[in-house]
């Protein structure tokens, strides 16, 4: 089996995070995937960089967070408070990933399965100064992700639901211990940010618990707020639905496909033949679609459909990405105005590769439903002509001269056409055009 094709055998796992749910709301009351979860904590490992006291590799965090659940592709998630109150539960969800990861190292080739199974072993063990900030962040995260939804009652549902309830008022969280080794004084204001929402929201929804109360600090630290309201503007990317369909015949979020992009950068950077700055490219990848956040998705087919949403689409994510500039604390609103707008204007070789990757991801997952069934590409705003351009091959690929990123192009056309003459779709004409 080729390199390519191990790759695209292994985005068939990437996807299935996109279905593995969590027990946590997102704020319009929809259980959250692991993906919607994957890209918070992303950005969050890369929000706080500038605010530490001591130096960490940036990639290193982003690629730790993109990893670190993997496994759950295959296993599904287990809840915190049932590892908290089962250690089986905790050993036999240890195992069973272990044995996951092991069996993905296998499945890629061996550069990018050795990189999988050493990041998802460092995240394991926190064996580095990274994994451990990774590690506070991802609790921190879904603590933040629960108070999100107008009602936090739903968090006694299910066994041992409570726990959650009196980790919060306690502060005994799962990521106490190591907040403390770290001595990261933002880490600890962001910890308390945190535990002061949940208290403020079980006040606020009436829930008494039998649990002794940790005293609330009133210390702050002025970024702070700023980037939490940043991150509720990053949630909303799991709430914009997409054209394409996942393989469970939901509509793809804008989180599910971020995710996936930058899992693509990940696989296909060691083949590029030409030098790229590779953590440009995975900053590229997690923020690309960061504006729709605010402005909503356009889709290339509506676009296709009313050429004046072009327009209109530019102009509104313009808006955003000043808004987003204004909420964010300095330095971190610059960097994450920069490269945003390099993607936005293709200003370097490396915002152009990762335009076109996300172009071909997004041909990707739209051969993904039902093992290629793609009927329902009838259904967007530019019907017939979905075909048309999924069979096209991109001009700029070409100019790129990156055989991989070419090779899976003509991979996908030939997908798609495959798929086409499957379903019955399309002019003989066009079939026999793209052969």
């Amino acid at each position: 089996m080729s390199v390519l094709d191990q790759i695209l055998n292994f985005y068939k796992i990437i996807e299935k995070l996109s279905l593995v749910k969590r027990d946590i709301k997102l704020s319009d009351g929809q259980y959250e995937n692991d993906t919607s979860h994957i890209l918070k904590l992303t950005y969050m490992t890369q929000i706080v960089v500038p605010y530490l006291q001591t130096r960490v590799n940036k990639t290193k965090l982003l690629e730790l967070a993109l990893v670190h659940d993997l496994a759950e592709a295959q296993c599904g998630d287990v809840p915190l408070c049932q590892q908290s109150r089962n250690a089986q539960y905790k050993k036999t969800k240890q195992q069973n990933e272990l044995n996951a990861i092991m069996q993905f190292r296998d499945m890629l080739p061996e550069i990018l399965g050795n990189k999988i199974y050493d990041l998802f072993m460092e995240y394991e063990s926190q064996a580095t100064r990274e994994a451990q900030i990774v590690y506070v962040l991802d609790k921190m995260e879904a603590n933040f992700q629960a108070c999100r939804y107008k009602d936090i009652k739903y968090w006694a549902e299910g066994d041992n639901g409570e726990w959650y309830y009196q980790s919060v008022l306690s502060g005994t969280t799962a990521e106490k211990d190591t907040l403390s080794r770290l001595q990261e004084p933002v880490l600890n204001y962001l910890e308390n940010k945190c535990l002061n929402i949940c208290r403020q929201c079980l006040i606020r929804d009436e829930i008494a618990v039998s649990a002794p109360v940790e005293p609330a600090s009133n210390v702050t630290y002025a970024p702070i707020s700023a980037l939490h309201e940043f991150m509720n503007i990053v949630e909303k990317l799991a709430l914009v639905k997409r054209d394409n369909l996942l393989s469970s015949g939901e509509n793809e979020t804008d989180a599910d496909h971020t995710v996936k992009l930058m899992y693509l950068v990940m696989f296909l950077t060691p083949y590029l033949e030409q030098d790229v700055d590779y953590t440009k490219l995975l900053a590229l990848a997690l923020y690309h679609d960061l504006p729709e956040a605010i402005s909503g998705e356009i889709s290339r087919s509506s676009r296709k459909r009313y050429p004046q949403l072009k327009t209109l689409k530019k102009e509104k994510e313009q808006e955003a990405l000043a808004h987003i500039r204004n909420t964010l604390p300095p330095p971190v609103n610059s960097q994450v105005y920069e490269i945003i707008s390099e993607y936005m204007q293709k200003q370097s070789r490396e915002a152009k590769i990762v335009r076109m990757l996300n172009k071909l991801e997004n041909i990707m997952q739209a051969n993904m439903y039902q093992n290629g069934n793609i009927t329902y590409w009838k259904n967007f705003d530019c019907g017939e002509d979905a075909y048309k351009m999924a069979l096209k091959p991109y001009k700029s690929i070409e100019e790129l001269r990156e055989p991989i990123i070419s090779k899976l192009q003509d991979n996908l056309i030939k997908q798609t056409l495959l798929n086409m003459q499957k379903c019955k779709i399309g002019e003989q004409s066009l079939i026999s055009a793209a052969q």
